[in-house]
């Protein structure tokens, strides 16, 4: 039995730091938080509280079991037969729960172990060859920020379409995969919600199969237009390879055979995953500290952090401050302006035109300020899009004019702050 696992690159899914929820939760408790701020803090304590939900979902056969084998990097559901849902969390042992037929304890199963050594056995003791419901517990510390679900799109094209928007509510990331996203596949995911589709990945789960018949080139070409759009990107993936490739003979001294494991599609897509797991739950925790430092209480004392401008000013004898150190100075300039657009005590939600052409203001003046610097940096060049980008969404933002737009502009400018900032 192998150890409990760090990951590829011993990249994780971070617990939130438990004083800034403790902090959140006594802001919410105020009786001076206005309400749509009050309902909006809420909503992101309950976000912190639990893990991020990562939903992979495709049709049967599209190779989901082996898309989470792979990230997890071991065989846990491997071949056994799909269950409607498989979930995947943190657990202090090996165990794996299945249950054969709703709210029937006699169809119920609870075994020490995985779900791929369980499952084969289990003909002898029940009367279905699949599980309806299965989950598996296991001793990872990546899965105390992150659980995984599987869930296969079944039956008439209806009900693939009501499992879906289950899917999408149940989700907060969501890895669809299929073996070359046929019209079909196209006609269900066309009708996902575009704030699901912001956090997508499509992953062609069997690119191993399509290099050996000399289809992934056109697929991918084709293919590359509608992922640009609908999903954060396109992801040709070996999964089986991937796996291998940290199980594998050939291995240095983390377990992991980095020549196979970049082959195979798995790097590209662990890491872009993780990032984004990573930075959603950064951003959560950006807003819960903007929310703290306005409407907490005065006296409650908060952690210094020391002003990112203040290591930009110059004496006769400093050097020329870096680009990190002007990207740094910009994040900080963002930070105050983001926090100052929230509603002063005594007002109800602030003025939405004032915060919404103040957030414009502020990423237009970012993209004038970034333009002085040196864009053969890949991290300047990176900002300049990225407010060129946000500068376009913040026009959408005007057009909506209501206490959601509102919000939605304040985390802009907090996700602007993150990106600026030197990693």
């Amino acid at each position: 039995m192998r150890p409990a696992l760090t990951g590829p690159e011993a990249t994780s899914a971070a617990v939130p730091p438990l004083p800034i929820v403790e902090r959140l939760e006594t802001t919410l408790a105020l009786d001076h938080v206005p309400q749509h701020y009050a309902q909006w803090g809420r909503g992101l304590l309950h976000r912190l509280r639990k893990p991020v939900q990562l939903v992979v979902i495709g049709l049967p056969g599209s190779g989901k079991s082996a898309v989470i084998d792979m990230l997890l990097g071991r065989t846990v559901i491997g071949s056994s037969p799909a269950a409607g849902l498989t979930e995947v969390c943190f657990g202090p042992v090996e165990r794996a729960e299945l249950h054969l037929a709703a709210n029937d304890p006699a169809q119920t199963l609870c075994q020490d172990g995985l779900l791929a050594q369980i499952v084969p056995r289990m003909g002898s003791d029940f009367s279905h060859s699949a599980p309806l419901r299965q989950r598996q517990e296991l001793p990872d510390p990546r899965l105390r920020g992150l659980n995984i679900a599987e869930i296969t799109l079944s039956g008439s094209a209806k009900e693939q379409s009501d499992i879906l928007d289950q899917a999408v509510q149940y989700g907060d990331i969501l890895l669809w995969c299929s073996r070359a996203f046929a019209p079909e596949e196209q006609a269900l995911w066309a009708a996902v919600p575009d704030t699901a589709k912001d956090h997508a990945f499509l992953v062609l789960s069997m690119a191993d199969q399509l290099i050996m018949r000399g289809t992934l080139p056109p697929l991918m070409e084709a293919l590359s237009p509608l992922a640009a759009e609908e999903f954060l990107g396109l992801y040709p993936l070996a999964a089986i390879q991937g796996l291998n490739a940290q199980q594998g003979r050939t291995r240095d001294t983390s377990g992991l055979d980095r020549e196979l494991w970049h082959k195979s599609g798995g790097k590209r897509l662990y890491d872009d995953l993780m990032q984004h797991v990573d930075r959603g739950r950064t951003a959560d925790l950006d807003l819960a500290e903007a929310l703290v430092q306005q409407f907490g209480d005065p006296g409650e004392a908060a952690p210094p952090v020391p002003p990112a401008s203040a290591q930009t000013q110059s004496t006769p004898d400093a050097a020329a401050p870096s680009q990190d150190d002007l990207l740094a100075a910009a994040a900080q300039k963002i930070k105050e302006r983001a926090a100052a657009f929230l509603p002063k005590d005594g007002q109800s939600d602030g003025d939405l035109e004032q915060v919404l052409q103040g957030a414009l203001d502020c990423v237009r003046q970012l993209g004038q300020d970034l333009s002085g610097l040196d864009d053969r940096h890949p991290k300047v060049r990176a900002a300049q899009e990225a407010a060129q980008d946000g500068e376009e969404v913040l026009m959408l933002c005007q057009i909506e004019q209501d206490a959601e737009a509102a919000t939605d502009a304040i985390t802009l400018l907090l996700q602007l702050k993150r990106e600026l900032t030197p990693a």
